[in-house]
């Protein structure tokens, strides 16, 4: 997925990203980013 502004200016966001180890010896890679509503 690629996300950019319409001009291709640079902008800022955040997330969170975290690694974990399943019982069954998986690591897990996961992340999420919080959005809002489109502006007009």
């Amino acid at each position: 997925m690629r996300i950019k502004l319409k001009n291709d200016s640079p902008f800022g966001m955040a997330g969170l990203w975290e690694s974990w180890h399943s019982p069954e010896g998986k690591t897990i890679y996961s992340c999420s980013v919080i959005t809002t509503e489109l502006n007009e």
